[in-house]
């Protein structure tokens, strides 16, 4: 049966939208104020982090929560900030890695402090654990 725009579903919907924007938004905020960096150079970083420090850029790219040519030219500003590096691998002369340098690892660590502040206010702090158990529920079904 196809949904209509009165469904609750759809209005359901709606909302997890507009709140998701409301706490990007937050977090965005705190980060230009506090850090001077952009929600999405902290993705970046969080994502080369959590690699290890380096991905390819197509697998970054992958990872991050914006487009391709956006992360392109985000990688850019990144590099120009001295927050990360491009390389070439000697086996692999087509690819291109990504590095966070020693300037980007102590960038990170700063921001996350923020970040993680942000995430607390606006959506940890709000959740019981039972909310939590639910949540992880209804996303691992829709994952699948």
């Amino acid at each position: 049966m196809p949904l209509h725009a009165d469904d609750p579903t759809v209005w359901e919907w709606r909302r997890l939208l507009r709140y998701v924007r409301h706490a990007t938004t937050v977090l965005q905020s705190d980060l230009s104020r506090d850090r001077e960096i952009s929600l999405e150079e902290y993705d970046v970083l969080f994502q080369l982090h959590e690699a290890g420090g380096t991905l390819r850029m197509t697998d970054l790219t992958l990872t991050v929560l914006i487009t391709k040519s956006s992360c392109t030219r985000l990688v850019d500003r990144l590099v120009s900030s001295g927050l990360v590096e491009r390389t070439t691998p000697e086996d692999d002369r087509r690819s291109v890695q990504v590095h966070t340098t020693k300037q980007g690892r102590a960038m990170l660590r700063r921001a996350a402090l923020t970040h993680l502040r942000g995430i607390n206010a606006v959506f940890a702090s709000r959740l019981t654990e039972r909310d939590v158990f639910d949540l992880k529920r209804i996303l691992d079904h829709l994952a699948t």
